[in-house]
């Protein structure tokens, strides 16, 4: 069907691999795995933020 299949397994090829997927004539899909371990450390990081008003 002419899909253009692309895996970015880090930050630094995210760009390199959206213009690739965008510079295809077809329909593209860009695969980009999620580590959801790093939600757990961002909501601790975020909870330790106090903001008084």
């Amino acid at each position: 069907m002419g899909w253009k299949g692309i895996r970015c397994d880090n930050a630094e090829d995210l760009q390199s691999a959206l213009t690739e997927a965008l510079d295809h004539q077809g329909p593209s899909m860009v695969v980009i795995p999620i580590d959801y371990r790093e939600n757990m450390a961002l909501t601790e990081r975020l909870g330790k933020i106090d903001e008084t008003f």
